[in-house]
C-alpha cells in the first residue's frame, strides 16, 4: 500500500504543506514509517503525469480551467501523483473498464 492510499483510507487527502498549514513534511514521514508505507513526492506536470496514465483527461474538471490559469495547471505546476489522481477524480476521462483499476501504465 502506498502512502497515499494509506492517506485516503484513512479519511485525510493531503495537498500541500502550505494547505494542511500545522502537519510538516517530517510528520507525514514519519507516519508513513510507523504504517509501513511508502511515500512518493515526486513532482511533476499533469501533462507529464497524463503520458504515464492509461486515462485520457477528456474534461479537466479538476484542474484550474479558468484561461489564465490552465496553461499553469496543466503545463507548469509541478504536483505529486496523489494529486494528480485526485484531479483525474474530479474529472471526465476515458480509458478501458480493464483499466479502471491500475490506471498506470507500466
Amino acid at each position: 500500500m502506498t502512502f497515499d492510499e494509506w492517506w485516503r483510507l484513512e479519511g485525510h487527502l493531503l495537498y500541500s504543506e502550505a494547505e494542511v498549514g500545522h502537519i510538516t513534511w517530517e510528520s507525514v514521514m514519519n507516519l508513513a514509517y510507523v504504517a509501513g508505507c511508502e511515500i512518493n513526492l515526486t513532482l511533476k506536470t499533469s501533462e507529464e503525469w497524463q503520458k504515464l496514465c492509461k486515462a485520457e483527461v477528456l474534461d479537466p474538471d479538476g484542474w484550474d480551467r479558468d484561461p489564465q490559469n490552465y496553461q499553469f495547471s496543466w503545463y507548469e505546476e509541478l504536483i505529486t501523483r496523489g494529486e494528480f489522481e485526485r484531479r483525474l477524480g474530479s474529472s471526465t476521462i476515458q480509458c478501458s473498464v480493464a483499466d479502471l483499476g491500475n490506471i498506470w501504465k507500466k
